[in-house]
Parts: structure tokens; sequence; C-alpha cells
């Protein structure tokens, strides 16, 4: 099995600023993602990713930009204040008279 080696002067190209100065810029009118335009053009995404660090073309940019959805606010059919039932957090007492005979019948009396 024969391995593809990129020629030297195609390495020296991609590392030069140059090179991705031009990528980038083309980049920035593209509407896909950054792995869609590398895989358009014949290019490894780390290297696309460390110069578009290198060389700033990270500000400005939203990868979501495709799913962008403008959203307008409305008045809500909500209530403004909900009723919300307060419950005491002390346990409710029984009735005196049951606990009266409860006793006597433990008891016996």
């Amino acid at each position: 099995m024969e391995e593809s080696v990129t020629p030297p002067s195609v390495v020296d190209e991609q590392e030069s600023d140059e090179f991705w100065q031009g990528h980038l810029e083309k980049y920035k009118a593209f509407q896909g993602s950054s792995r869609e335009y590398c895989k358009q053009n014949g290019l490894k995404y780390g290297r696309f990713y460390r110069f578009k660090q290198k060389l700033g073309f990270t500000k400005g940019r939203s990868p979501y930009r495709k799913a962008f959805v403008e959203i307008k606010a409305v008045e809500s059919s909500i209530e403004k204040e909900p009723k919300v039932k307060v419950f005491s957090r002390q346990p409710s007492l029984p009735d005196p008279k049951w606990v009266a005979q409860f006793l006597k019948e433990l008891l016996g009396q």
C-alpha cells in the first residue's frame, strides 16, 4: 500500500500567512461552517483553525449564523402575578379532643 506524500512546495505554501489570508478572506463570505469550507477546499481543519486564530479572524463571525431566527416580544397571556398557595412549614396538630380521647384509651382510663 502506497502512502501519499504532500510535496514540500505545497506544504510550504500551506504554512504561509498569505495562503491562509486568502482563504480566510474567502471564508468570510462563505455561508457554511468552517469545517464545510475546509472540506470543499481540500484544507486541513486544524491548520485552518490555527491560522484563523493567528491572523485574527476569530471575531465577528458567529458559528450559529445559519441558525439565527429573529424573535419579537409580544404581550404575554400569562398572569402578571401568579396565584401561589403558601403552606406553613409547621405540621398541623391533631384535634385536642381526639388527643384526649386517644390518651384515655391508651392509658385505660
